[in-house]
Parts: structure tokens; sequence; C-alpha cells
């Protein structure tokens, strides 16, 4: 079972991400040549971790499937 965490995750990888209105989403996230991470539909870092899923919640990594 997975838990919900304000902890932004700090391992590449597929996460669902919530925001306050409930907004569920799952994101794969990737590192960037700045050694951090990014979503990977934004390589260049500008959505995570200080821009659109700034305030989310996470639960993850999640595990690919059999």
């Amino acid at each position: 079972m997975l838990a919900w965490t304000t902890v932004k995750p700090r391992k590449p990888g597929w996460y669902w991400v919530r925001d306050s209105g409930e907004l569920l989403t799952i994101v794969r996230l990737i590192p960037n040549p700045h050694g951090d991470l990014a979503v990977a539909d934004d390589p260049t870092g500008s959505t995570f971790p200080g821009g659109l899923y700034q305030d989310c919640e996470w639960a993850g990594p999640l595990e690919p499937p059999a």
C-alpha cells in the first residue's frame, strides 16, 4: 500500500501526485543534466521541484506491472 507524503521524491520512477484539490495524475521523474529530478514531459525541470508540482503530495515510486 502506498503512503502519501509532501516530501518530494529523490529517486527516479513513476509517482502518483495530487494537489489540495485532489487532482490525481501519474508522472515519471527522470534525472536531469544538473543531477536533480525532472518530470519526463519537462526535462528542463521548470515544473519540478519549484513549479507546477510544488505544493503536492506524492505516492511511489510505483511498481511496474508484471
